[in-house]
């Protein structure tokens, strides 16, 4: 008979994050930490929307694949696995109206709303990565 630990449920690790470094964003006016391996192996790239202060931080890494089944093209693109946007509170009341899914919310101040949206096709590794990133979301005071 197999003992009674062999049945029992997997305990899960949680994720190390003691080697993680601070990103900061002043602009923006945010600070996360982030896995080493998002500083090399994925683009971080700051796009500037409505003005000063306001825009969004993504997260992407290249993808290489095969365009065309019949002609065996390979192409290249960068994949957004995640991003951080801040917001004017009426762009995020009038989010907030439509019937549609929305961007997740991180937090608030006087000024700002910060959300944020996560590739659909990430691997188990960049999701627990994610959760961990947005739990060390800090407006910057």
């Amino acid at each position: 008979l197999p003992s009674p630990a062999a049945h029992a449920p997997a305990v899960e690790r949680p994720l190390d994050t003691s080697d993680w470094k601070t990103y900061r964003n002043e602009e923006l006016g945010f600070a996360i930490k982030l896995p080493p391996r998002w500083e090399t192996d994925y683009k971080i790239e700051v796009i500037e929307t409505i003005g000063k202060g306001f825009g969004a931080v993504a997260f992407s890494k290249e993808v290489v694949g095969i365009d065309n089944l019949s002609t065996g093209e390979i192409i290249s693109r960068d994949y957004t696995i995640f991003s951080i946007t801040a917001v004017t509170k009426d762009w995020w009341e009038q989010e907030l109206s439509y019937e549609q899914p929305h961007p997740s919310l991180l937090g608030k101040n006087n000024e700002k709303v910060y959300v944020y949206i996560s590739g659909q096709d990430n691997d188990q590794r960049e999701y627990e990565e994610i959760e961990q990133v947005v739990k060390s979301f800090e407006i910057n005071r």
